[in-house]
């Protein structure tokens, strides 16, 4: 007997999911115009004109679902995500199978009701929910910071000065966001985060302080679950030709160097704006490739096979 087929069997005994892979979920900061959103930078008001730079843009993720081709549901109940985008965006959320495809991926923004007002320093130091710095804690009645957006804004280009600090909490600001990912069969779930959009409808030119519920803290909510200009899309092909498969790719995150499966003729490192970065041919025999010479940051990989098939996964270096 193989020991595939001991698996299987000892899988079926015991009731676990032999094919159940490790997910990741990854979030592409973007602006309007397809480049990169950075803090720092600076971006045309979408309400009334003026100019911001953010400083700041963190928020917590839970309640992930995703909605199977077959009609089932992936829930993930315990996973809590604080995005931070100064660091890399790719967050694994558990384990499950989803061979069938997936249809959509949902999430909410925000901690839900249950562990919202439960006490943080009960979590280890490394857990999404317990005490940060700078904190996202708001106190025991409010709960958690939903989302701590802050920056500089302006009437013009040249004269940000104001400051803008957006704070959201309240349980009823627990916002909820859905995203068609169209049956992809993949362990990396690959989102754009169109953050331009999140002060759609504001006014922030000469300055705002909103820590609250109401108000600016509504409609930034609003916002961020949007179904008609969607803060979240997905990062998919967008043609026949770009399909592929995903390929497993060791380690990943990766710092120096990756493994790739046996029969590839060449590999191109993508980034985020779709632009090709390098091209690596593959000598017979070989399938380790260095990522020395690569940023930290999130990648898309095409593997190409002497077969002419192309396999694609998200790639994360982390230094």
């Amino acid at each position: 007997m193989t020991t595939s087929i001991r698996l299987i069997i000892a899988g079926i005994l015991m009731g676990v999911n032999v094919y159940a892979s490790e997910l990741t979920l990854t979030i592409a900061p973007r602006a309007e115009d397809q480049s990169l959103f950075k803090l720092g930078n600076v971006y045309a008001g979408k309400a009334k004109g003026g100019f911001y730079s953010p400083s700041m843009l963190r928020y917590y993720i839970s309640g992930i679902t995703l909605h199977l081709r077959d009609g089932k549901n992936l829930t993930f109940p315990d996973t809590y995500i604080l995005v931070d985008i100064r660091d890399v965006q790719r967050f694994p959320i558990g384990n499950a199978d989803v061979s069938v495809g997936i249809d959509s991926i949902s999430f909410h923004i925000g901690v839900d009701k249950a562990r919202n007002h439960l006490d943080p320093t009960t979590y280890p130091d490394w857990h999404p929910l317990a005490l940060k710095n700078p904190s996202m804690h708001w106190g025991w009645a409010a709960g958690y910071r939903f989302v701590t957006y802050e920056g500089k804004a302006g009437t013009s280009a040249g004269a940000i000065n104001a400051t803008f600090q957006i704070h959201t909490l309240d349980d009823k600001l627990y916002t909820r966001c859905s995203v068609p990912l169209g049956g992809m069969i993949s362990t990396d779930i690959p989102l754009i985060g169109n953050y331009e959009r999140l002060l759609n409808n504001i006014d922030i030119s000469r300055g705002l302080i909103n820590h609250g519920s109401e108000d600016e803290a509504a409609t930034f909510m609003a916002n961020m679950g949007s179904a008609q200009n969607p803060v979240y899309t997905a990062s998919l092909p967008t043609s026949v030709d770009e399909e592929s498969r995903s390929v497993a790719v060791f380690p990943n995150p990766a710092s120096d160097v990756i493994t790739l499966p046996v029969g590839v003729v060449r590999v191109e490192f993508v980034d985020i704006h779709g632009a090709s970065l390098q091209t690596v041919q593959i000598g017979q025999g070989m399938n380790i490739v260095s990522v020395s010479a690569l940023a930290q940051g999130t990648y898309q990989l095409l593997v190409h096979y002497e077969h002419g098939a192309t396999d694609r996964s998200a790639l994360t270096i982390i230094r």
